[in-house]
């Protein structure tokens, strides 16, 4: 078989005319899992804007099971090339497969998919040629700088996706309620690190329009998220108190009845104590699946340096994974 390379905003893909379809693994497998940067070669990815610190796909894959992960988070745009090479390749080196799969053009946010039809079509091609561990769906839906629709607008796209991946064996959650959008429906939730999270108390009352919308937004979902066919309510965390993670994870399970994973968790230092005192809180709770986020940018501090030799904060990341 030949494979042809190709470039295009993500990272480095492959296209073939004929893939061989790689099951999902089903034993039971380390539930730590790692989502490094690509290397960019086009327009920023929404919402992160000019990403230092990209890592090879070699590089990506090459630290995951270093440090002892059983998933590694792969991203990719419905309408651009899909990176199969890196799929597959994170499956032959015994890797679980997240799928984030994401509608947005270039440098803007997604926005809702305005043609059901093509969408399933162009989403069961995907998944034709491989199937993850888990699909999902746009990245962090409430934050506009991801995905810009409504709640009703995503929710009709979800369900799409929920048919496709069923019917082929894949199960499939929500592109990830952020901490932030979190403290502003669930009581004692903080926001960002710097917010003082007061458990027992009444959640965060947004105070601009912005903010109202997103709380509305996160309100409309949440109540959904337990009434359809998701098979996990993914949330994405930047915080350091594991207890707060713990206290997370219980409300949207009491909220939702479903399943709980995180798919970006991160920090915004390199102190070894954060991952391993948050991804500690992950597995005591027994989420299924608890992704670090390893990369610079916003804030955020990735656990290794571009050519994979390792920072402080990896330590941290192996000792709770391990």
């Amino acid at each position: 078989m030949k494979w042809v390379m190709a470039l295009f905003s993500l990272g480095v893909v492959v296209a073939s005319s004929t893939l061989a379809q790689s099951p999902p693994t089903t034993s039971t497998r380390n539930p730590c899992g790692l989502f490094s940067l690509k290397a960019n070669a086009g327009p920023p990815t929404p919402g992160h804007g000019e990403q230092a610190h990209p890592f090879t796909q070699e590089v990506r894959l090459a630290l995951a099971t270093r440090l002892g992960a059983g998933y590694v988070r792969i991203n990719t745009r419905l309408n651009g090339r899909i990176p199969y090479d890196e799929l597959q390749a994170a499956r032959r080196a015994g890797l679980g497969v997240v799928l984030h799969v994401t509608t947005h053009e270039g440098g803007a946010s997604a926005g809702p998919v305005t043609d059901l039809a093509a969408y399933r079509a162009s989403l069961s091609n995907v998944l034709d040629h491989f199937h993850p561990d888990v699909l999902a769906i746009e990245n962090e839906e409430v934050d506009p700088s991801f995905y810009s629709g409504t709640a009703d607008q995503y929710l009709a796209q979800l369900q799409v996706a929920i048919d496709v991946a069923h019917a082929h064996g894949v199960k499939v959650t929500n592109g990830g309620l952020t901490n932030r959008a979190l403290s502003m429906v669930l009581p004692g939730v903080a926001a960002n690190e710097e917010d003082g999270a007061h458990r027992g108390g009444g959640a965060r009352h947004p105070d601009n329009a912005r903010a109202q919308r997103k709380a509305a937004m996160t309100e409309q979902l949440l109540s959904a998220y337990g009434h359809i066919g998701l098979d996990y309510v993914n949330f994405h965390w930047y915080r350091r108190d594991p207890e707060e993670l713990e206290h997370v994870v219980k409300l949207l399970r009491e909220r939702t009845g479903k399943p709980i994973i995180s798919t970006e968790l991160g920090e915004y230092d390199d102190s070894a104590s954060w991952p391993a005192g948050v991804l500690g809180a992950s597995r005591r709770v027994g989420l299924p699946i608890a992704i670090w986020f390893n990369g610079d940018g916003h804030r955020a501090v990735a656990l290794a340096n571009a050519d994979g030799s390792l920072r402080p904060n990896a330590a941290g990341f192996e000792s709770a994974c391990h």
